[in-house]
C-alpha cells in the first residue's frame, strides 16, 4: 500500500516537458522505501517469534518509522517542490497511522496480561513520538498542504514544522531502540542503534537538496 501511495503521488502536476526527473527520483524513493521495509519486516520476524499478537508490535513500528517516516524524510531533505512534498505527506501519514496501529497492540497485550501501562523510558518515548507524528501529521496537512494549506507562505511555521519533525524521528528511533534491546538484547540493539544512527545522520544533518522546477510558489 505505501509503494503504490508514493508511486502515486510522483504523478501529481507533473510538468508536460518531463524536465524535472520526477520518475527517476520517485523510482529512487521506492528503492530505499523497499529496502528500508525488508530490514523492518527481518527485525521484526526476528524479535517476534514466535509470532504471537505481541509481534505485530514491533513489526508496525518498525514499518513506521523505521521504513516509512525515513522514506518521507529522504523525499522532502533530498529535492523539494510539490511532488516531494506530496510524497513526504503520505509517507508521514502512512507512518502515523501504522504506529497508531502499534500502540493499539501494545495497549490490547497489556491489557490482556493484566500489566500497567507506560512504566518504563521506552513507553514514554513511543508515546511521546507518536503524539508528535499525530500532531505534526495534522498540522502539516491543514497548514503547509502546497494547496489549501492555511499557512503555507509562513517560513516560521515550516521552520516549526521541521524541527519538530526532527525531535520526533529522532525520539521515535531511541524508542526502537530501547524496545529492541528489551526484546532482543544488547547486541541486536547496538547493531540497530548503529544503524539508526546512521539514518539520523543522513537524514537529519544533511542539507537539504535543490528546488524542483516544478516547485510552485508554495511547495517548499
Amino acid at each position: 500500500v505505501g509503494f503504490c501511495f508514493l508511486l502515486r503521488g510522483s504523478a501529481d502536476r507533473q510538468p508536460p516537458d518531463g524536465r524535472t526527473g520526477g520518475g527517476r527520483h520517485c523510482c529512487a524513493m521506492i528503492g530505499k522505501l523497499a529496502v528500508l521495509t525488508a530490514v523492518s519486516v527481518g527485525l521484526a520476524v526476528y524479535v517476534g517469534l514466535p509470532w504471537r499478537w505481541f509481534s505485530y508490535h514491533p513489526l508496525l513500528m518498525l514499518l513506521a518509522h523505521l521504513a516509512l517516516a525515513s522514506a518521507g524524510i529522504a523525499a522532502k531533505r533530498e529535492r523539494k517542490g510539490r511532488v516531494n512534498t506530496m510524497m513526504h505527506a503520505r509517507a508521514m501519514l502512512l507512518a502515523t497511522a501504522l504506529s497508531l496501529g502499534g500502540w493499539y497492540v501494545i495497549y490490547r497485550q497489556k491489557q490482556m496480561l493484566g500489566k500497567p501501562h507506560n512504566t518504563s523510558y521506552h513507553s514514554t518515548a513511543g508515546l511521546a513520538s507518536i503524539g508528535a507524528f499525530c500532531a505534526l501529521s495534522v498540522s502539516g496537512v491543514a497548514g503547509l498542504h502546497p494547496d489549501v494549506g492555511l499557512l503555507r507562505t509562513s517560513g516560521l511555521v515550516r521552520s516549526v514544522h521541521r524541527l519538530g519533525g526532527r525531535a520526533a524521528a529522532s525520539v521515535s528511533f531511541a524508542a526502537l531502540a530501547s524496545g529492541t534491546a528489551t526484546i532482543a538484547g544488547a547486541p541486536v540493539a547496538a547493531a540497530l542503534s548503529l544503524f539508526l544512527i546512521g539514518i539520523a545522520w543522513t537524514l537529519l544533518a544533511s542539507p537539504a537538496g535543490p528546488k524542483s522546477s516544478a516547485t510552485s510558489r508554495h511547495a517548499v
